[in-house]
């Protein structure tokens, strides 16, 4: 709250150099001047931030602002001071804070890259969980001995591997095939010892059923010493396998000892077997053993028990178990009178004979009860000692040498006491180990209180290091005086430690101390002239006032180190400055009055903002509406200035308080309005798994209008979570545009297609080379193939298709039907053609000129076809060439010709010449009564007339005037002009 109430007091257009000014007269030792210096630590401008940092000279901030600032040259910076004179610890710290406030993966890479010192670097790298770190800062750190410490972090034969091949330096190239090295020969003695383990387990094991030599007993030995050489690299399987197999060995080896011994000593008492789990605890704790049998001669016994014997033994020893299994742990008579008849009851069988097993078995059973004996009668003899050790005090008071006291007791006691884990333990045993837990807890507490300590002690000395490079005397002394009040919290050897740090410091403290007092002194007495200058010749009250008082404050700053009470320029300072702020008491006064105005003014204030407060509905409140209320609140406090802080601070503080719950309200209110939106985020990202686009497109559009009532949120969450809201958004349209673009390609290569058919049947339709027939059927065929295409495609461009081709159709289907005609009409022209050629020949032949007609001939089977009338009557014409002229056949001829093409003109109706209209009426009246209630001539018919008139031709007459007035040749040429008109009749 102190931070933001100051930021909002700093004044926005305060230029770097009045906020770099107003820095340096804050101290770090104040706690509102240092809610301010961390103000300005979050400043735009990063001089600013770095200064403000700089002041406040903490470790913790200066890695925070590391972490935060983008600026390389402050970055620079701050480095400077982080590592300037810091040894391997400080460099440790340094990383653990950098490790703390870099929140990602990321940043602590960056940091990690840009670190300049190699323990700092290790420290962080050992921190972050990143295999790939060490080896990017051995193969890419700017400084060399960075590099080295990073290589000398990697221990893993794949990145040693690869950094031999990349490592640019010769330093980290040795250190890496040293490593490899290393790793080579460790693999190496791995292994040795592996293969040593194994040949050990089958050597114990095969020892045991081995035959029974004279060196028995020293290949045990050698056995054993190979396990003790080798038991730091066994498992606890591998342990527990050869401890059992030696343990067998040693009992046959002892048995094998004793029955050598029997022969000799025919007379000696039997040996009463032992425990073979010796008794722990104090010497005088001895367990009961019954009386020794009489003396008697030993009795041959088998070497094995026999089956009957085995029997017994187990049975006795299930016997034992059972006994064993119910005791009361807790009464030492009744684990004494439980231990003294199983060795009585144990004792009873022949024990030079039992199985090896067995005797393990016997001794498991028994030990944890000799134990427990043996940790009774310690107890009971030490009960007062340990009643009293447990009756101290442990408190923070009690001198550290007595702990050390305790804890030594204690573990002498423990050391002494082998309690049975699986049993509960008696009380006085279980309040000593509660007592060693408090006692360490305590240990543990005052080494945490030392290491913190000593910790802030460094910070300490840290900021005093930097405040007197920097020349800040008043920030350094503040330093010193905390150092002092620090020293005697912590031991001899840390407060030893610390005094050789603080040596260099002090000494350049000590420096810039006395030159800030020697060049403080001219400043001072510059002041007192001024400040007497203002007594002498006063301004007007309001600039009187705020020079008096930037003269004092002058005066507070202009050396580190204040003057003493008696000193005469203090004197002389003081009392001018009283008798030159005289001159502005009353208007002083009236703005005190002004002040308490403005702070009635911010209490009534307070209290209407708190009358509000109590109508707002918790629940659910309007955010709109709180945020309205808190602005205008601001704005109109502020109008209320100036106040006096001192009087002040209770109004602000309840303002604060208020404005503080109504932010908080807002930010509940933002947070469940971000909550509702983070859940339509969610069901927006999983509509990009539905596979139906059409509904999930449906439902997206519904969650953008339940997005549009949800309330409002923080700006910055608001542009955060419409981005991540608007992604799937996004992509669901973009598959939605997608899948059009995709079936708009597929229309579009079906419209394509299908134009491209058209086109076909358009090349077919023009097409003159080809049969009409063949131009027929294949466009039949791609009509067919381009139906299927066509039901796919959308109705508009199906039906324009379909009209197309259908046109296209009818094209090639009318002409199929018209060319009968069009042959028609192409065979007259050919025959117009022959005609003339005839009549040509004939012109010469009249004329008495010799006629070749050979060629005419050989041309009429190919133009005008084979057995036609027509090419009858063209090879008549041309045969009558060859004899002599004859003008009665032309006179016949000339007739025939007349006759037939005034009937061709009736039934064609086509004009006659004015000359022969009077034959055409007899014609149409002859062809009337001979044709009376017929149909018209068809069209063939007619054709046939017209190929007899173009055959018989006109022929060339001696006398052309009949054959001028008939006007044969225009005539015909008109009838063959109209042909296509009268070869439409059916």
């Amino acid at each position: 709250m102190l931070s933001k109430l100051f930021r909002g007091r700093l004044r926005s257009g305060s230029s770097p150099e009045r906020k770099l000014a107003e820095i340096e007269s804050l101290s770090s030792a104040n706690p509102e001047q240092l809610s301010r210096l961390r103000a300005f630590s979050e400043d735009e401008d990063p001089t600013v931030r770095l200064a403000a940092i700089r002041h406040i000279g903490l470790r913790d901030q200066l890695c925070k602002m590391l972490v935060r600032e983008t600026d390389p040259d402050v970055r620079g910076a701050l480095l400077n001071d982080l590592f300037n004179q810091v040894n391997t610890a400080d460099e440790r710290e340094i990383a653990a804070l950098l490790f703390r406030h870099a929140r990602d993966a990321d940043t602590r890479r960056q940091l990690a890259l840009e670190l300049p010192a190699a323990g700092a670097v290790a420290a962080l790298v050992a921190q972050c969980d990143d295999p790939s770190l060490a080896l990017d800062i051995a193969g890419t750190h700017r400084i060399a001995a960075v590099r080295l410490a990073a290589a000398e972090l990697i221990d893993e034969p794949g990145q040693l591997q690869q950094l031999a091949k990349s490592a640019r330096d010769k330093s980290v190239q040795q250190l890496v095939r040293a490593k490899q090295r290393d790793l080579k020969a460790a693999q190496t003695a791995s292994e040795e010892a592996a293969e040593r383990v194994d040949r050990l387990i089958s050597s114990s094991a095969k020892l045991i059923d081995s035959a029974d030599t004279v060196d028995y007993a020293a290949r045990v030995q050698v056995v054993q010493s190979q396990f003790d050489d080798l038991v730091d690299r066994l498992g606890d399987d591998q342990r527990h396998v050869i401890e059992r197999n030696i343990r067998r060995c040693v009992q046959r080896a002892e048995q094998l000892e004793r029955d050598a011994a029997v022969p000799e000593a025919d007379t000696a008492p039997e040996p009463i077997p032992s425990t073979a789990t010796p008794v722990t605890g104090a010497e005088t704790a001895q367990v009961p053993s019954p009386d020794p049998a009489p003396d008697s001669a030993p009795a041959v016994l088998d070497p094995q028990l026999n089956a009957a014997e085995r029997a017994t033994a187990d049975a006795l020893l299930d016997e034992i178990v059972s006994a064993c299994a119910g005791l009361d742990m807790q009464s030492a008579d009744a684990l004494e009178a439980a231990l003294t008849a199983a060795h009585t009851r144990w004792q009873g069988l022949p024990t030079d004979r039992l199985d090896t097993d067995l005797e393990i078995r016997f001794t498991d059973t028994v030990a944890p009860i000799a134990s427990a004996l043996a940790c009774h009668r310690l107890l009971d003899a030490e009960r007062e000692a340990i009643a009293a050790f447990l009756q101290t005090d442990i408190s923070a008071e009690l001198e550290p040498e007595a702990i050390a006291a305790q804890q030594d007791q204690l573990a002498d006691w423990l050391a002494r006491l082998d309690w049975p884990t699986s049993a509960e333990q008696p009380a006085a045993l279980a309040g000593l180990v509660a007592h060693g837990q408090a006692l360490a807890a305590e240990v543990k507490r005052r080494d945490e209180v030392h290491q913190q300590a000593a910790r802030k002690l460094d910070r300490l000395i840290h900021r005093l290091r930097g405040h007197v490079q920097r020349k800040q005397l008043k920030s350094a002394l503040h330093a010193s005086r905390d150092i002092d009040a620090l020293l005697p919290q912590l031991g001899a050897a840390a407060a030893r430690t610390a005094e050789r740090k603080l040596s260099a410091p002090r000494s350049a403290l000590k420096q810039l101390k006395d030159w800030e007092e020697f060049s403080a002194r001219p400043n001072r007495e510059a002041l007192c002239e001024k400040i007497e200058a203002l007594r002498d010749e006063p301004l007007a009250p309001d600039a009187q006032a705020e020079a008096v008082k930037a003269l004092r404050q002058s005066w507070r700053t202009v050396g580190a180190v204040p003057l003493d009470e008696g000193d005469p320029l203090r004197e002389r300072f003081l009392g001018a400055a009283e008798a030159a702020f005289a001159h502005c008491a009353d208007w002083h006064e009236r703005q005190q009055s002004a002040r308490a105005q403005n702070l009635r003014e911010r209490e009534r204030l307070a209290d209407e903002l708190a009358q509000f407060i109590d109508t707002i509905d918790w629940d659910n409140p309007d955010l709109d509406t709180l945020n309205r209320a808190m602005r205008a609140s601001r704005d109109e406090w502020r109008h209320y200035y100036p106040v006096r802080h001192s009087e002040a601070r209770a109004c602000q503080k309840r303002f604060d308080s208020m404005m503080d719950k109504l932010s908080k309200a807002i930010k509940r209110g933002h947070q469940r309005n971000a909550d509702a939106r983070e859940a339509l985020i969610s069901q927006a990202e999983a509509l990009a798994e539905d596979a139906d686009l059409d509904q999930a497109i449906q439902r997206a559009i519904a969650l953008q209008d339940a997005w549009k009532q949800v309330g409002p949120v923080a700006a910055k969450q608001q542009r955060q979570q419409w981005k991540r809201f608007r992604k799937p958004m996004d992509a669901l349209f973009a598959r939605r545009s997608a899948r059009r673009d995709s079936q708009q390609a597929e229309s579009d290569a079906r419209v394509s297609a299908a134009r491209d058919a058209l086109s076909e049947l358009r090349a077919l339709a023009a097409d003159g080379n080809q049969p009409l027939s063949q131009r027929a059927r294949a466009a039949e065929d791609i009509l067919e193939a381009l139906q299927p295409q066509l039901d796919t495609l959308p109705l508009r461009d199906r039906k324009a298709f379909e009209r197309d081709a259908a046109k296209l159709m009818q094209g090639l289907q009318d002409a199929q039907r018209d060319a009968p005609r069009q042959r028609k009409l192409a065979r007259l022209h050919t025959l117009a053609e022959v005609a003339q050629s005839c009549a040509a020949l004939e012109g010469d032949h009249h004329r008495g000129e010799v006629v070749d007609a050979s060629a005419l001939l050989a041309s009429l089977g190919e133009r005008l076809g084979e057995n036609t009338a027509a090419r009858a009557l063209i090879e008549q014409r041309l045969e009558a060439l060859a004899a002599p002229y004859d003008a009665s056949l032309t006179a016949q001829q000339t007739e025939f010709l007349g006759d037939t093409l005034i009937e061709i003109e009736v039934l064609a109706d086509l004009p006659t010449p004015d000359a022969w209209r009077a034959e055409r009426r007899a014609c149409q009246i002859e062809m009337l009564e001979e044709h009376a209630g017929a149909s018209d001539t068809d069209a063939d018919s007619l054709y046939a007339l017209v190929e007899r008139a173009l055959a018989a031709g006109p022929l060339a007459l001696h006398d052309t005037a009949a054959l001028t007035e008939l006007e044969a040749e225009p005539r015909l040429a008109a009838i063959v002009d109209a042909a296509p008109r009268w070869l439409r009749r059916t």
